[in-house]
């Protein structure tokens, strides 16, 4: 794909913009990467989301059905501007209609500002554009027109969506856009009693981000993960924020450089606790993650879903972290160049130090050693550049483990889903007979093979056995049974051996797996205790609850 750039109408749909809203029409000039939108070999545009390339023009078909059902409204609101044929057909088609254009991302506005003339509608008041925060400042009179939705689009702008129906009386609460999980905490937040709207931290110019604050006055700003910059933009409009650390970070935590009382971190992982105070956040505290069971439940299968989607079969669905492989062995390459004063960021020797650190770790699956064994061959190198040579071995070690253990599996009729990263399977065990499945969509696909796998697996990273992974909850969430990766955190969440069953190591793993398979009652009791123990306990509802709770404490 290439990056779609701006089109031969937009200078001269800006000046007539700049005519009727001058304010609106600097803010789309103002600067904001596009490479999310390419264009493929025959002209048309496409959306990257998750990883996929997905066409935003809409089937002819399809955009006349739209069209001809908002024929007779004086009002019409497009939300989503993927494809500018739709609205130049509602123009074409009523005369009389007032018809507002919104969409939520600055170079998608732009796009369709440069793909076909619409400045004569412009100038006369029968187009009416509008950029994000817009859409909050403007409800009063969006919900009085018949909306139409971009198809693709509509699934990115569900929150924005029901904002125009919401009681405007409600608090707001901004979400940063980021992964699904936003979206599970963007939900918990609506339940909670905020209206949400979506801010784009990375695709908004800083004027936009601070303007959609000053326009809007929302009460917080909830992030997943958190992002250099993030603590100071914050106190720079004044905002709240609420940030869930979700994910493993592979760059150190730079220190904060405004004060951090306005500040609330929240992480998955009990040492991040000092990371984050050490960086400067007053506020910092371990917190699980969680399910959400509006998203993780239990389904009905018939027999032909079943065998699909795990076939009664011990299952595995997340990434192999295969593919981020050659970006951690870049990242230790440059560290041990460092470390050796050499000019070379492939030295033979950071291939024999790696080597003997994964080596080590083999012998030790359970139990993280790759910095012992680097400390061995250079003392100063865990150090160096926040730690980052000893956490990409860590990764490295991480995928190595995942990919070993799904592949020892395979007589078992082992099956994994994710990223295509699973295929190194066939060199770290050659012969192996575990079924890789290919990808598997977040939303239903996952609750699928969650609810028909007889035993789903848990392997953790190996430098992470201090946390419960999301993958237990939501597959308790499902009613599925788990075989979850031991450790304390597990135990401090769960009760091991009557809510949850473990392994601590592959030979327990694998005569569990066996056992489990065998004994298929035993498994069910297992699932039943264990989603009692999320609903009561372990939602991501309860979770933000939490949240919102302390920051009204402080």
């Amino acid at each position: 794909m290439n990056v779609v750039g701006p089109g031969t109408y937009l200078s001269a749909n800006l000046r007539a913009l700049a005519e009727v809203a001058p304010a609106l029409a600097e803010r789309i000039s103002w600067p904001v990467g596009g490479d999310h939108v390419g264009t493929s070999p025959d002209g048309s545009w496409h959306y990257r989301w998750h990883q996929r390339w997905l066409p935003l023009e809409m089937p002819d078909a399809d955009r006349a059905l739209l069209v001809e059902g908002a024929a007779a409204s004086p009002q019409v609101a497009v939300l989503g501007l993927g494809d500018p044929r739709m609205v130049h057909q509602l123009l074409a088609q009523n005369a009389q209609q007032t018809l507002y254009a919104w969409d939520r991302d600055p170079w998608l506005v732009r796009l369709f500002l440069g793909a076909m003339d619409f400045s004569q509608p412009l100038r006369a008041g029968t187009l009416r554009l509008l950029m994000g925060i817009d859409l909050v400042t403007s409800v009063a009179f969006l919900a009085r027109c018949t909306i139409v939705q971009h198809p693709l689009l509509a699934q990115l702008y569900s929150h924005e969506r029901r904002l125009i129906d919401a009681e405007v009386t409600l608090p707001l609460a901004f979400v940063a856009r980021g992964g699904l999980f936003v979206d599970d905490v963007a939900d918990s937040l609506w339940e909670k009693g905020y209206r949400v709207y979506t801010l784009d931290l990375h695709g908004c110019a800083t004027d936009e981000l601070a303007f959609a604050v000053s326009q809007s006055k929302p009460r917080l700003l909830a992030a997943i993960n958190y992002t250099e910059g993030l603590a100071e933009f914050c106190q720079h409009v004044r905002l709240p924020l609420l940030c869930w650390e979700v994910d493993p970070s592979t760059s150190a935590l730079p220190a904060c450089q405004t004060p951090t009382s306005h500040a609330f971190i929240f992480t998955y992982r009990q040492a991040h606790v000092k990371s984050f105070k050490r960086a400067g956040f007053e506020h910092a505290e371990y917190l699980p993650l969680a399910a959400n069971p509006r998203r993780r439940m239990p389904l009905v299968l018939d027999d032909a879903e079943r065998s699909a989607w795990g076939g009664g079969r011990p299952t595995y669905v997340g990434s192999s972290i295969g593919l981020e492989i050659p970006r951690f062995r870049a990242a230790f390459d440059a560290v041990v160049a460092r470390a050796t004063g050499s000019a070379d960021p492939h030295p033979a020797i950071a291939t024999t130090w790696l080597e003997h650190a994964l080596a080590a770790q083999r012998k030790s699956p359970s139990r993280l050693v790759v910095a012992a064994a680097l400390d061995e061959m250079c003392p100063s190198l865990g150090t160096l550049a926040g730690g980052t040579a000893v956490q990409a071995a860590a990764e490295i070690a991480a995928s190595e483990k995942r990919l070993r253990y799904a592949a020892a599996l395979g007589h078992l009729g082992m099956r994994v889903w994710g990223d295509e990263g699973w295929r190194l399977m066939d060199a770290v065990a050659p012969g192996h007979k575990t079924t890789y499945m290919g990808s598997a969509g977040h939303l239903w696909d996952i609750t699928r093979i969650y609810n028909a796998s007889a035993v789903n697996i848990d392997v953790g990273r190996v430098y992470q056995s201090d946390i419960v992974t999301m993958r237990v909850f939501d597959i308790a969430a499902c009613g599925g049974f788990v075989l979850a990766d031991w450790s304390e955190a597990l135990a401090a969440v769960f009760k091991v051996g009557d809510e949850i069953e473990c392994h601590r190591s592959f030979d327990e793993l694998e005569e569990k797996t066996r056992h489990y398979l065998a004994h298929p009652e035993q498994a069910k009791g297992f699932a039943r205790k264990s989603r009692a123990a999320v609903l009561g306990r372990h939602t991501i509802a309860g979770r933000v609850g939490h949240m919102l709770s302390v920051l009204k404490s402080s």
